[in-house]
């Protein structure tokens, strides 16, 4: 659904709500569903997301360190996201795992390279 309201004009104004209401709370099951979903519209070059990617970096490196995910699959997922905005942002990246020093230490034990 998330995918189908970003095609409509006011995607300005969707995602950013979409994105503030993250990390889930509950039924993690669903950051599979979240996560394809920010990967699609990240690979589309939806301009909108830019300006979220620091806090979709926070949330995808919480739900990495806490073991938000219910399966490999949703976890190999997130983690090839995270990596690929790093690249693509190191700036920001750095910025983000600078933030916090629980999140710096486990950023080190990534394989980001």
């Amino acid at each position: 659904m998330l995918l189908r309201r970003l095609e409509l004009p006011y995607s300005s104004l969707v995602l950013p709500v979409f994105v503030q209401y993250l990390p889930l709370r509950e039924d993690f099951e669903e950051n599979m569903a979240v996560f394809r979903s920010l990967d699609v519209i990240y690979r589309q070059g939806n301009d909108n997301l830019i300006p979220l990617l620091g806090r979709v970096l926070v949330v995808g490196l919480h739900v990495l360190y806490k073991k938000q995910h219910n399966n490999d699959e949703c976890r190999d997922l997130i983690f090839n996201f995270v990596k690929q905005i790093s690249k693509d942002f190191p700036e920001r990246f750095a910025e983000v795992v600078g933030s916090d020093a629980e999140i710096a230490n486990f950023v080190q034990t990534l394989p980001l390279q």
